[in-house]
């Protein structure tokens, strides 16, 4: 379907851009044959308060102002209401156009304020309307004399106006924020299109593919990027922790050097003697538990061990009693087990020399962080 309406596309602009069609524009708009009157004609004079206010009634939900019913002047026809209105547009415009002068604001009228209609949508005609009201119910509060109907009539119409106004800001700001986003929901459509083609019409097969190799290649830059920048933070932590070890290294020669075990020791104070006596009194304790722990262990070994034998020599009596042939079996059997046992000796001895080796290992470490520790008491008694 893209394909044929491209095509079609094509087709009617070739057609549209001819030549007749192109100067006819331009006749319209005054540029050839160049006749500035026709743009000048339709412009109006935003300074004077009389110009035309087109643009109220383009917009969405306008709302023409109404008539009252409690005045004799409502019966009348809103058709004829704006007739009157406009002519005496009309006749302001053409008045100051042939005379040459540049519209501006000039004196209002004088009104007739028994017979009047819902003021247009102008600020200066509602102002004069509201002065006029406000300069009545002064002179009636001065004078003590009641309002007469036509101001009652002339505040009526002036508070139509101002409804219709307020009415026709609110659909406006309605219809200006719907427009925004709009405007918004395009825009971001638009950012998310890729233009693949810009001269001839492509198939939907090969633009998925130029899009699919965009995205691989798009995505390989971006890994290469990552594993480039992790190496280059590895090689400078490297570096880092090589001059750290270095410099650490060299103050434990220095300290090793300089320390003297007995010195230190002679020179200790009594609270420093007395807790080495509570760590050694913990070390026995825990030693003690040890071997109690590894007493019972070897005690349970042995009893089970009693128990298999004598298990085995009833076993042997009953497979005596038997048959001779199975004594043979029997005999292969226990060389088995021996071995067995052999080799589950071995891996006991193997084990226990495992364990010393840990055990001296950790009693290595222990004294020197005790040792440790001493320097570190010793430092802050300084």
């Amino acid at each position: 379907m893209r394909i044929p309406c491209l095509r079609l596309h094509i087709e009617i602009r070739r057609k549209a851009t001819k030549k007749s069609t192109i100067i006819s524009s331009w006749a319209k708009s005054g540029i050839y044959p160049l006749d500035p009157s026709v743009v000048i004609n339709k412009m109006v004079n935003p300074l004077s308060s009389l110009s035309l206010e087109v643009a109220e009634r383009d917009l969405p939900g306008y709302i023409t102002p109404g008539l009252s019913s409690n005045h004799s002047s409502d019966f009348r026809d809103d058709s004829n209401e704006e007739e009157v209105g406009e002519s005496s547009r009309d006749i302001h415009q053409n008045t100051h156009r042939n005379e040459g002068i540049p519209m501006m604001p000039s004196t209002p009228p004088t009104v007739i304020w028994n017979n009047v209609y819902t003021p247009q949508l102008n600020l200066r005609q509602i102002k004069q309307y509201e002065g006029y009201v406000a300069l009545r119910i002064e002179s009636s509060i001065s004078s003590g004399v009641p309002l007469t109907p036509s101001v009652l009539h002339v505040n009526e119409k002036v508070r139509k106006a101002h409804t219709t106004l307020a009415l026709n800001g609110i659909t406006a700001t309605q219809e200006v924020r719907r427009l925004k986003e709009k405007s918004l929901r395009r825009a971001e459509r638009d950012e998310g299109t890729i233009i693949i083609a810009n001269y001839e019409p492509i198939t939907v097969y090969d633009a998925r593919l130029r899009v699919a190799k965009d995205q691989h290649n798009r995505r390989a830059n971006q890994d290469a990027e990552l594993r480039r920048y992790y190496a280059k933070e590895v090689r400078d932590e490297a570096v880092y922790l090589r001059r750290w070890l270095f410099s650490v290294r060299k103050l434990l020669r220095s300290s090793s050097k300089e320390y003297h075990p007995i010195e230190q020791h002679r020179s200790q104070p009594s609270y420093s003697q007395e807790m080495m006596k509570r760590l050694k009194k913990k070390k026995m304790m825990k030693k003690k538990k040890k071997k109690k722990k590894k007493k019972k262990k070897k005690k349970k070994k042995k009893k089970k061990k009693k128990k298999k034998k004598k298990k085995k020599k009833k076993k042997k009596k009953k497979k005596k009693k038997k048959k001779k042939k199975k004594k043979k079996k029997k005999k292969k059997k226990k060389k088995k087990k021996k071995k067995k046992k052999k080799k589950k000796k071995k891996k006991k001895k193997k084990k226990k020399k495992k364990k010393k080796k840990k055990k001296k290992k950790k009693k290595k470490k222990k004294i020197m962080i005790y040792q440790l520790k001493i320097l570190l008491k010793l430092g802050r008694m300084s």
